[in-house]
C-alpha cells in the first residue's frame, strides 16, 4: 500500500473528490495502546477463555483494562503476556518482590554472551522489577518448576530455540574455519583472540569439538 503523503507527490495538481477518496482510506495502526480509538480492535487476558477480542469504545471498562497492563494490540501480544505471568506466578511462589536491604536477596540474571541463566546474591543494590529468593535453593527450585527455556523467553525476552539455532550456526561454522585453518595453517594466535566468541574458539582448538 502508498501513503497518503506519497500519493500527494504523486499527483500535485490533481483534483479529487475527497468523499469517494475517504472510501478508499484505510486509517492508521495504533502504533501503542495508548494511541487506541473508537472502534480501534484490541485483545485482553480473559479470566476464563484465555485470550479475547474487544473494541475500544474509550469507556471505563477499555481504560481499566489499559491501566492494569491488560490490553494489547495483537492476539500474539496477550497470548505472550498470559504465558510470562504463569512462569513470573511460578517465581513467585518461591520467591518475593519485596527487596530485604543488608540481607540475603538471591535472585537470576541473563548472561547473553554465555546464554545462560546466572545466580547472584544482591545485598545492597535492588533492581527494578526483580522477584528476589531467601537462598540459592529456593531459586534453583523455581528455575526447576518454571524451566529455564521458559524463564529465558518470558522473563529476559530471549527465544531459547532461537539461540539454539543460532549457536548451532556458529559450531558449524567454526568448526568449518577451523578445518580451513588446519589445512591452510595462516591463522595465527593473535587473529584467534580478535575473532568473536574467542571462548567458544578456544574450546574448540583445544578439544576439537
Amino acid at each position: 500500500m502508498i501513503k497518503v503523503e506519497e500519493i500527494v507527490e504523486k499527483y500535485k495538481g490533481y483534483e479529487v473528490d475527497e468523499e469517494k477518496l475517504k472510501e478508499f482510506l484505510t486509517p492508521p495502526k495504533p502504533r501503542t495502546v495508548w494511541d487506541l480509538k473508537y472502534g480501534d480492535r484490541y485483545w485482553y487476558i480473559n479470566n476464563y477463555k484465555g485470550n479475547f477480542r474487544s473494541t475500544w469504545d474509550n469507556c471505563v471498562v477499555d481504560n481499566y483494562r489499559r491501566s492494569m497492563g491488560n490490553c494489547f494490540l495483537t492476539e500474539k501480544e496477550a497470548e505472550f503476556e498470559a504465558e510470562r505471568r504463569k512462569v513470573e506466578a511460578i517465581l513467585l511462589k518461591y520467591g518475593r518482590r519485596k527487596f530485604k536491604d543488608c540481607k540475603d536477596n538471591v535472585c537470576m540474571f541473563y548472561k547473553h554472551e554465555e546464554q545462560e541463566i546466572a545466580i547472584a546474591n544482591e545485598t545492597i543494590y535492588q533492581n527494578q522489577g526483580t522477584i528476589y529468593f531467601e537462598t540459592y535453593y529456593h531459586c534453583e527450585q523455581a528455575i526447576d518448576e518454571a524451566g529455564e527455556d521458559n524463564i529465558k523467553k518470558y522473563i529476559f525476552g530471549v527465544d531459547a530455540k532461537w539461540l539454539k539455532q543460532l549457536t548451532s550456526m556458529i559450531i558449524s561454522h567454526y568448526r568449518f574455519l577451523k578445518i580451513t585453518v588446519t589445512l591452510m595453517g595462516k591463522m595465527t594466535a593473535k587473529t584467534v583472540r580478535s575473532t568473536p566468541y574467542a571462548n567458544v574458539w578456544a574450546k574448540f582448538l583445544q578439544t576439537g569439538i
